[in-house]
């Protein structure tokens, strides 16, 4: 593990990266014990690799969202990291298990109707689909894909679902399933426990533990000019209601679902009552970033990578 950080760390070096200053603000997804279709279990964490993570992060100064406002630009002899999860999966709470042995502060961004209808989110279902469905030829909006003979077919139908309206995306979601035999999206479903999301009475559970949360919107629609403003608004106000209900207490974060935003976003945020909102530009925060757009770095599964984006900052 040693020889992988110091080879990524003096490339970084002789490729002459820049060193951003401010917060290393982290976004993980899952943590799971193996994976087993990397197409469906995408963004996911071993516990191995997230294992060598905590040991990186036991060395950073790390700090929850409450601190992270005053500590953007505080200079510090160590690196000032925080540990945020998207999505709400129930395997985030094997994360905050291993986080809690570690005394390390997290924060986990949910995603509110699915929680309540325990209903995996939309992207990951797509994915499930996509990768597992008996129907390996599909036809959308007149346009076929060959999801095993053309390489570029997964991502293309994951690209035309994430450009689309919420009236677009549902439309698109129902002629996808119609390929689908009956009680095939079930089935799909059970063999991939992973994907599974938390229960109300876990997110408390996590909660008592010192584990922290934000909206990560209502139906994880995406913030694009192409989706309503009435419905942008609905997303931000539903989740945030929700979660105050659920949790009693002020739902005070946003991270916007997929990292995507518009220019109308960061007012649409402050309106709703939020104090903070991330996104997924992939560098440090600073004190020079509007609170309601703050970038977050996702890394990768090594901990090579973990360790360019505590010292590089991107």
């Amino acid at each position: 593990m040693i020889g992988k950080i110091a080879r990524e760390l003096v490339q970084g070096v002789r490729a002459r990266r820049p060193i951003h200053r401010g917060l290393r603000i982290l976004t993980y997804h899952g943590v799971i014990e193996r994976v087993t279709d990397r197409r469906v279990e995408r963004s996911f964490h071993t516990v191995e690799d997230f294992r060598a993570h905590i040991s990186l992060l036991k060395r950073c100064h790390v700090v929850g969202l409450p601190e992270l406002v005053a500590g953007l630009d505080r200079r510090s002899l160590v690196p000032r990291v925080a540990i945020t999860f998207d999505d709400g999966f129930r395997n985030n709470i094997l994360a905050a298990e291993l986080l809690a042995e570690a005394r390390l502060p997290a924060t986990i961004f949910i995603t509110s109707d699915a929680i309540a209808r325990r209903t995996t989110i939309w992207p990951t279902l797509l994915r499930l689909v996509l990768a597992r469905g008996s129907e390996r030829m599909i036809q959308l909006e007149g346009t076929a894909f060959d999801l095993d003979r053309d390489p570029k077919a997964f991502g293309a139908v994951r690209a035309l679902f994430k450009r689309a309206s919420t009236a677009q995306r549902k439309a698109l979601w129902q002629e996808l399933v119609s390929h689908l035999a009956e009680g095939e999206l079930d089935e799909l479903i059970a063999m991939f426990p992973t994907i599974a999301q938390m229960s109300w009475s876990e997110v408390m559970a996590l909660q008592a533990t010192g584990i922290t949360f934000g909206s990560h919107g209502y139906e994880h629609e995406l913030h694009h000019d192409a989706q309503p403003a009435e419905l942008r608004r609905h997303e931000l106000a539903a989740s945030k209601a929700q979660i105050e209900a659920a949790l009693g207490g002020a739902c005070r974060w946003f991270a916007y679902p997929n990292g995507t935003y518009n220019p109308q976003s960061a007012e649409e945020l402050r309106a709703s009552g939020y104090e903070l909102g991330f996104t997924m530009v992939s560098r440090a925060a600073s004190a020079s970033d509007d609170l309601s757009l703050l970038p977050r770095i996702m890394p990768g599964p090594g901990p090579e990578k973990l360790a360019n984006a505590i010292v590089f900052g991107n």
